[in-house]
């Protein structure tokens, strides 16, 4: 029994998780055949469940347990990317156009729930309208490990 135990681990392939995604809706669970997408019969993502997500690719996910999610884009899920602890005082909060909206106080913590790289600097959503620079002196970001 041993070996087939590790036979199984040896055949797993760790890929790095990118996000926690959470969908509003069941939706469809697919794999890959040929390179093709192929619906999993009686098999759904439950609503309001949350996954590990290793790649995204053309409103295409792939979950870390192999199967797939098309036209994730469209059942608006949420995304988790990490957290942000504040170690410092006023560390300035963005808005989207680039003006100061706020300040945050030390011992916050907050989800990052979109990333954008603008210029090679990595800006952390941590809403729809509020963003921080990944760079702020004051901050740690804690990606998914």
């Amino acid at each position: 029994m041993q070996a087939v135990v590790n036979q199984n681990v040896e055949k797993s392939v760790h890929r790095e998780i990118l996000a926690l995604i959470t969908f509003p809706m069941n939706m469809s669970a697919f794999r890959k055949e040929a390179g093709e997408l192929v619906r999993i019969p009686n098999k759904w993502i439950l609503r309001n469940t949350t996954h590990p997500m290793v790649a995204l690719d053309n409103n295409v996910a792939e979950l870390s347990d192999g199967t797939f999610v098309k036209d994730i884009y469209h059942n608006n899920p949420k995304f988790y990317y990490g957290k942000i602890e504040v170690v410092e005082n006023s560390v300035p909060v963005f808005t989207r156009n680039g003006t100061i909206s706020r300040y945050l106080t030390i011992g916050q913590v907050l989800k990052v729930v979109s990333t954008n790289d603008i210029n090679s600097i990595l800006f952390l959503g941590i809403n729809e309208r509020e963003i921080i620079n990944s760079n702020s002196k004051g901050i740690i970001f804690c990606p998914l490990s």
